[in-house]
């Protein structure tokens, strides 16, 4: 669920997550708390050594890193797992190694005094603020004739050279920023002991290649609960005409938000894709752009390779978030497999288990509370589809469906539904 962001505003996560220290994106940001009105900046030295990458093999393809993308991989590996949501990184859209700077707003986003509009408001104009300084310093060096001393202004002036091939101007236009989400990967690797074991056995019985489980990170971090500003919900960021062509969603039930329901949707949309593509890189890039952009890719270049597809194929439609969608997966896969290494030893919810009754006849939730004695919040968590509107009691679940209830529960439960 990667949406279309303007430059220097907005989150690159397919869920609707709505911010610098002077550092390089392989280093560590090591700038102080930020306030609200003052965002703080530091530098740091870039990491060396290699980067192993998590390689997987199916009988229908292999995910891994061609060399040629390694370097977006490695900038998405670094959102995920070096910058929460209190750092921004500054980079320009093209070259990910291109990175200018890293500002601090955690004074801001942590600030329980601030509403979430202050907090919006704020760090907008934080990031408003890093990119004039990064224009003024470079526009400064510019047009100096070379007499600026400012070691941090030369910096920035020789990475816009670089990024614009000698045009600073083009580069400065192409600065994008970029919020971390570690902390929300971390979360979301909790979370997915819920469902994983379930979500990959899903997969294989559609013939879905289990690791594609891992795209999850990419479009929700996981996030239960997750609904983008243009309608995709779930953990699968299904948009409501997809769901409704696989899975039920009415005024009773969402199924996009059971995560059990929306893997065999998005396993069969994803099949669909890769029956009409031919390989799962195509099928899975196709998931956020479609299968008719990447078709036409395909058409235009005369290739499949999804390396050159990202980086020569030339549409509007397929910019910076398409371009960025199949390396970010990639990454999910290299941070979840090796999540130790970098969160250390997470421990992970327990697998969600449940039996299931049917329902005899027509019922409003409130009544199955006082019948069961089950809780509606346990009612809640084993069937996050249901509707809010049917867990109030306005309105009943028919006859016939199908009602998850507490492990071992089952029998008593349905003698009284």
């Amino acid at each position: 669920m990667f949406k279309n962001f303007k430059r220097c505003r907005g989150v690159f996560a397919i869920f609707a997550l709505p911010l610098f220290s002077l550092a390089h994106l392989n280093g560590v940001c090591a700038a102080g708390v930020a306030s609200a009105s003052s965002p703080s900046y530091a530098s740091a030295a870039p990491r060396g050594g290699g980067v192993k990458w998590y390689r997987y093999r199916h009988q229908t393809g292999m995910f891994s890193v061609p060399p040629s993308l390694a370097t977006q991989v490695r900038f998405w590996r670094d959102i995920y797992t070096k910058y929460d949501e209190g750092m921004v990184v500054f980079h320009d859209r093209d070259r990910l190694d291109i990175v200018y700077s890293c500002l601090d707003v955690s004074g801001i986003v942590k600030n329980e005094n601030l509403t979430d509009h202050e907090k919006a408001k704020l760090k907008e104009e934080a990031i408003e603020g890093e990119l004039k300084r990064i224009q003024e310093k470079v526009h400064g060096v510019a047009s100096s004739g070379g007499t600026v001393q400012d070691a941090e202004a030369v910096r920035l002036y020789k990475l816009a050279v670089k990024a614009g091939d000698g045009d600073i101007e083009r580069a400065l236009q192409n600065i994008r920023s970029q919020t971390g989400v570690a902390e929300k990967f971390r979360a979301g690797i909790k979370t997915s002991g819920r469902y994983m074991a379930e979500i990959e056995k899903i997969l294989k019985e559609e013939g879905v290649p289990p690791i594609i489980s891992r795209l999850i990170f990419v479009e929700s971090m996981f996030d239960l609960n997750a609904v983008s500003k243009s309608g995709a919900a779930g953990i699968w960021q299904l948009m409501p005409e997809t769901g409704r062509k696989f899975i039920r969603v009415d005024e009773v039930v969402d199924e996009r938000l059971d995560p059990i329901a929306a893997t065999r949707a998005a396993a069969a949309h994803l099949m669909r894709d890769f029956r009409a593509l031919g390989n799962w890189e195509l099928a899975i890039n196709a998931y956020n752009t479609g299968p008719q952009r990447m078709k036409a890719a395909v058409a235009q270049l005369g290739t499949t390779d999804i390396s050159r597809i990202i980086k020569e194929f030339k549409h509007p439609g397929y910019g910076f978030a398409s371009r960025n969608f199949y390396p970010a997966f990639l990454a999910a896969i290299e941070v979840f497999e090796n999540r130790v290494k970098y969160f250390g030893d997470i421990k992970m919810d327990p697998p969600l288990e449940f039996d299931v009754v049917t329902l005899r006849f027509p019922i409003e939730v409130p009544d199955i509370v006082s019948r069961t004695g089950i809780g509606i919040d346990v009612i809640k968590e084993l069937n996050p589809h249901i509707r809010e509107g049917v867990l109030s009691g306005r309105l009943e679940l028919p006859a016939g469906f199908t009602l998850r209830v507490p492990k071992g529960k089952g029998r008593e439960i349905q003698a009284r539904l």
